[in-house]
Parts: structure tokens; C-alpha cells; sequence
């Protein structure tokens, strides 16, 4: 990760990956009903003790191998309800970026998206359930999306020609 602040009440996360996407609510082995749209982001140590002593909740990834570490991870809300966050998709086709904001249906397209990087600002608040613990809901989120083999191929290509009239 390149930048990982608090500021105030927001956390800002720069250059991150994020990992168990569910932007679409769908049930989970976690929620069997469905409906909670979250995703959570990988750490670095240096990270996890920040964020745990500032009262968020790190989990910890079991290792794959003895040889590994546990991962530090934290989980992020989407909450589309009074505040939504405003969440973009960004791709780069033929040297020009593609900026695409995405609305509660089409964001979870991100659940399968192939993500290169996030940045992210997380709103801290309070938790109700936990009395000192604080959730994580996202303010707003960049996703890189990495092009894959036929992007430049279709992409639609900008009309420099906006002064002129469609038909004459």
C-alpha cells in the first residue's frame, strides 16, 4: 500500500488491494440472508497496529503455509442508505483514462472485476453493536481496473468534433 492516514474521522488509503468482494449483497458462508455489501483490505503490520489502536477490528488471514504470517485484514462497509458512497471504475484504453461512476446495480460488477489497485476514504464511526470498536464505511473508492486482451480493440473512441452539428 502506498498511503495509509487517518485524518479527522476519514481514512485515507492509497495504491491498496482489496480482497472476499461482495459489492452485490449476495449470501455468504458470513450472511446467509444476504444483503451486506462489504469487501476487506489486506494490511501491513505497521498498518494493522494503527488501525487497531485507533479501535478498528483487525482480523487475521490463517496462513497457508508454516512459513507464513497471518495477514492482517480489516473490513469495509458499502452502505448505500442516507450517505452513499460514491464508488468509480477506472480503465486506461489507448493513453486515455476512462472514468465511470457506478451506481448501486452496477457496482457489483466489481465483485468480478480483474482490480489492479483501490484508493479508498473510509468514513470511522462508532460501532453500536461494539461499544469502543469503530466500522468502516466507504466515503468514496477508485478502482483500477487492469484491461485485459480486447479492451483497446473495442473501446469507443472521443469525438474531438463536439462544435459540430450531428446532421447538416
Amino acid at each position: 500500500m502506498d498511503k495509509c492516514i487517518i485524518d479527522g474521522k476519514k481514512l485515507i488509503m492509497e495504491g491498496t488491494t482489496i480482497m472476499f468482494r461482495n459489492f452485490s449483497g449476495r449470501p455468504t458462508p458470513y450472511d446467509s440472508v444476504g444483503g451486506k455489501r462489504r469487501f476487506c483490505i489486506p494490511l501491513l503490520d505497521s498498518e494493522a497496529e494503527m488501525l487497531g489502536a485507533a479501535g478498528c477490528n483487525i482480523k487475521y488471514l490463517k496462513p497457508k503455509s508454516p512459513e507464513d504470517q497471518p495477514l492482517p485484514f480489516v473490513s469495509c462497509i458499502v452502505n448505500y442508505g442516507p450517505y452513499p458512497p460514491r464508488i468509480w471504475s477506472v480503465m486506461n484504453v489507448n493513453g486515455k483514462r476512462n472514468v465511470t461512476a457506478l451506481t448501486p446495480d452496477t457496482v457489483t460488477l466489481l465483485d468480478h472485476a480483474n482490480i489492479q489497485t483501490c484508493d479508498i476514504i473510509l468514513s470511522m464511526s462508532p460501532n453500536k453493536r461494539n461499544p469502543g470498536q469503530i466500522c468502516l464505511y466507504v466515503d468514496q473508492l477508485y478502482a483500477v481496473i487492469q484491461n485485459d486482451y480486447f479492451a483497446e480493440k473495442y473501446a469507443i473512441e472521443d469525438d474531438d468534433d463536439d462544435d459540430e452539428m450531428p446532421f447538416a
